[in-house]
């Protein structure tokens, strides 16, 4: 098994408050697949909605995050951060993948 990891940082490179963790073993044969879908709210004042998707996209792990103000009319997805692995997942062995959002 083959384990690849992505850190995210904050601007000035420090880790702040966690946001969400995900941690999954894959085995892909395909060069694109969908492996996750999370949709969760804020309930904080901020009232966001948040989006993360973990894919295979051309063989790598492709992760993107994205939020927006739940009130919005019209769907504008604001900042988007896209990270891909390193690592092609799409060899038929079986891969971790460990993903940890912070804000």
């Amino acid at each position: 098994m083959k384990t690849a990891a992505n850190r995210v940082c904050n601007d000035s490179g420090r880790r702040t408050g966690r946001v969400a963790s995900y941690d999954m073993t894959v085995r892909a044969e395909n060069d694109n697949a969908l492996l996750l879908v999370d949709i969760s709210q804020s309930s904080a004042a901020d009232d966001l909605v948040s989006v993360t998707l973990v894919e295979v996209t051309g063989g790598h792990v492709e992760v993107t995050f994205f939020a927006r103000k739940a009130t919005a009319a019209v769907w504008d997805v604001g900042e988007r951060v896209i990270l891909r692995s390193e690592v092609n997942v799409s060899d038929g062995d079986w891969h971790r993948v460990e993903i940890t959002r912070y804000e």
